[in-house]
């Protein structure tokens, strides 16, 4: 049989408290063996609920695997996920609340086993980035009174290997007269309801 992964993507940053791992399972014989394909050969086994496992690592410094407890095994350690399907299905893994920290780098592996035993011999393995961390961001300029407002600047930071996304901003008409008094900038003229604007260029320092 073949397991694979589809959540999270490799890639991906995860920032749920509680993240649940999820994949498909495959022992479909005409389905993994299309060439070989008979309507009369059907030799799959099929698979039970606990015919996928999967390993958790930490990978950021270094390689440690979670143990049920916490990411202290130097071994991987292979917890029974939960299948559903006969020769073919999706399988999801709930891992504990608060399981992951910010800002590490994860690997998942998952394998298969059918009912007769047979093992998936390529693991298949997807790595994120867990970012709970909130990036900050600061408007620098303008300052004090202006007559146009061309642009606005500011600085913005994530902490690694976090990566920022889109700065936005809120532009908003405030003190005592004005014409568009407590009223908000949509990019096109003011309005009453809050709104953030997000276009412009994110530039490296």
């Amino acid at each position: 049989p073949v397991a694979s992964i589809t959540w999270p993507d490799t890639g991906a940053f995860v920032s749920s408290t509680a993240v649940n791992i999820t994949g498909t399972a495959e022992d479909r014989f005409c389905t993994l063996n299309p060439a070989l394909c008979t309507p009369t050969r059907q030799y799959e086994a099929g698979m039970l609920p606990s015919s996928v496992t999967v390993a958790v690592a930490e990978i950021t410094a270094s390689t440690t695997y979670w143990d049920g407890a916490g990411f202290s095994s130097a071994s991987p350690v292979w917890s029974t996920a939960t299948f559903v399907g006969q020769s073919s299905g999706t399988w999801s893994l709930q891992m504990p609340a608060n399981a992951f920290s910010s800002t590490k780098v994860y690997k998942i592996s998952a394998r298969a086993r059918d009912r007769a035993g047979n093992l998936d011999l390529v693991t298949s393995t997807n790595t994120f980035i867990y970012d709970a961390a909130k990036p900050v961001s600061i408007a620098t300029a303008p300052t004090g009174f202006n007559t146009a407002l061309p642009f606005i600047y500011g600085t913005a930071r994530d902490n690694s290997p976090g990566i920022l996304s889109v700065v936005r901003i809120t532009l908003k008409e405030t003190g005592t007269l004005g014409p568009n008094l407590n009223k908000y900038w949509n990019g096109v003229g003011w309005q009453v309801a809050a709104v953030e604007l997000s276009s412009g260029v994110i530039g490296g320092l």
